[in-house]
């Protein structure tokens, strides 16, 4: 209905048969606005590539045009479609024309906008105390949103999220991802802590490395650093 799959030349549409590499980056250019341009381009399939890839939808992404993509690259080129710049119609009849615009599917077809912050409190606790928050909810930055589902694990962290008015009117994160280059983990078998300690001017935890190790090691922390015990704020 909206002609984003218009079938086969011979009228059917084969819906059990493999979507290939070249079909599915049709279907997405159309979606984005850009079929004038493809068939500029030279149409199906070469024009369709070319549009894709010229606005970024190739990213991550690996195929051949003619072979059966594979879901996850599915997922990469879906994704760069939500996040590019869609065409519109902007002059008609004698004078039509096209023109790429700042729309994209994500925010304007979709309402989801998309963000980054850190995640400083949840239900119960905040990276600087208690917390008032209803559980289901977070919030980053100064503003509390409710949740499409448990994001307590992601306390701390600095995250790529998305938003979306729910069914009551209120802004809820969607999908909340940590951020690859903005955090960084240690971690430390609990059953292999063996204890908190002052050093110097700092504290640090002591812990063995492995089950046989004979000697402990250490890892320094911050003197702002936080502590989350249990899922609750705790002093240092």
């Amino acid at each position: 209905a909206q002609g984003l799959i218009v079938g086969y030349e011979d009228g059917t549409f084969r819906p059990d048969q493999e979507i290939t590499y070249a079909e599915a980056m049709t279907i997405l250019v159309r979606a984005m606005g850009y079929e004038v341009y493809a068939q500029s381009k030279g149409g199906y399939p070469q024009g369709y590539i070319v549009a894709g890839s010229n606005n970024g939808l190739t990213k991550n992404v690996q195929g051949s045009n003619t072979l059966p993509i594979s879901r996850g690259n599915v997922a990469y080129m879906t994704l760069n479609a939500l996040n590019a710049n869609m065409m519109e119609q902007t002059g008609f009849g004698s004078d039509a024309k096209w023109e790429v615009t700042d729309k994209t599917l994500l925010k304007d077809i979709l309402d989801v906008t998309k963000a980054q912050g850190q995640i400083s409190a949840i239900e119960n606790t905040a990276l600087t105390g208690s917390s008032s928050l209803k559980a289901g909810q977070i919030r980053i930055g100064d503003k509390i949103y409710d949740t499409a589902y448990n994001m307590n694990n992601l306390l701390g962290y600095n995250v790529t999220y998305y938003v979306k008015e729910n069914d009551k009117g209120d802004d809820e994160v969607i999908l909340a991802l940590p951020d690859e280059n903005k955090n960084s983990t240690f971690k430390i078998d609990s059953d292999l802590m063996y204890n908190i300690v002052d050093r110097g001017a700092y504290k640090t935890i002591s812990y063995y490395k492995t089950e046989d190790a004979t000697a402990t090691s250490y890892v320094t922390l911050d003197n702002d650093a936080t502590l989350i015990y249990n899922g609750k704020f705790e002093s240092l």
